[in-house]
């Protein structure tokens, strides 16, 4: 009985993950992380005008990001997201603002996923404190308890998926907005920002109680992650880092860039330099005289 508990409860936990892999990492990975001509505030007014609800929705910053279901209907952004220009970070913007459009046509729809979110998270967590109790205390076997905290989990899972559709719904249509509006000047902006925002809809199938997989996402929606991943130890997580095998390589690195060789040696989004000497920064050119006596 124990295992096969544990095998029902494996199906929904390794569904979730293969679905948080394979359409949300793999496309973030693929829109990269380049530095935007617009603001995480100048993109989240901008989307909330194009889609016609920019006086049904107030845009604040807090220290966390959320969306509150009223009137006005309050869009939360974080100092860091508000000044970021960044692709992930505006991808999680406009994610946002698909949250508040989902918020002024059916709140209810946005409060049920809200709630299936704050469920994923703390009924594994309380499940889990309560079996720790039930096996020190009570001597429950050891192998009913792990069944059983395996169980909540997978319900915390089945609930993500569940409700997952409302987190695709609100991204695909701030996706749309942004790619048939003139939001960004640059046409590969648009198109990395669209995909970031559909891909990170799909960051939550994995349930918030998960944060600990330590992956770099906010998988609870909490505006923090608990943890991240930094390989080469130079400050950016790996979703931000071009190259997070090499310290010398980051956003706003200057690193001597190789034009055209495959590889953004300083993280610009571009394999081609802007300076004569390819270092980043800015060329002195002083005029001189020439002579032919000199």
């Amino acid at each position: 009985m124990t295992k096969l508990i544990l095998l029902i409860s494996l199906l929904p936990i390794i569904l979730s993950v293969v679905v948080r892999k394979f359409f949300c990492d793999r496309g973030v990975r693929s829109a990269g992380n380049a530095e935007t001509s617009r603001t995480g505030r100048e993109l989240a007014e901008l989307l909330l005008s194009k889609a016609g609800i920019s006086g049904e929705v107030e845009v604040v910053e807090k220290r966390r990001t959320e969306v509150k279901v009223g009137e006005p209907v309050k869009l939360v952004l974080t100092k860091r997201l508000a000044g970021a220009k960044n692709v992930v970070a505006l991808g999680e913007v406009a994610l946002l603002c698909g949250h508040a459009l989902v918020a002024t046509s059916n709140p209810d729809l946005l409060k049920w996923r809200q709630w299936a979110v704050k469920f994923s998270f703390a009924f594994p967590i309380f499940t889990l404190v309560v079996l720790i109790f039930a096996v020190v205390v009570a001597k429950i076997p050891a192998s009913l308890g792990l069944a059983l905290a395996a169980a909540a989990l997978g319900a915390g899972s089945l609930m993500s998926l569940l409700s997952l559709q409302v987190e695709v719904q609100g991204a695909r249509m701030m996706a749309t907005i942004i790619d048939e509006s003139r939001i960004f000047p640059r046409l590969r902006e648009s198109e990395a920002v669209a995909l970031a925002c559909k891909s990170l809809a799909y960051r939550q199938a994995v349930p918030g109680a998960i944060e600990i997989l330590n992956d770099g996402i906010d998988n609870d929606c909490d505006g923090e992650e608990i943890s991240f991943i930094d390989n080469d130890g130079d400050g950016w997580d790996h979703l931000e880092d071009c190259d997070d095998e090499d310290p010398d390589v980051y956003p706003g690195s200057h690193a001597i860039e190789v034009p055209f060789d495959g590889i953004d040696q300083d993280c610009d989004g571009e394999d081609v330099c802007h300076d004569l000497n390819c270092d980043g920064w800015p060329d002195l050119i002083v005029p001189g005289h020439y002579s032919d006596n000199n």
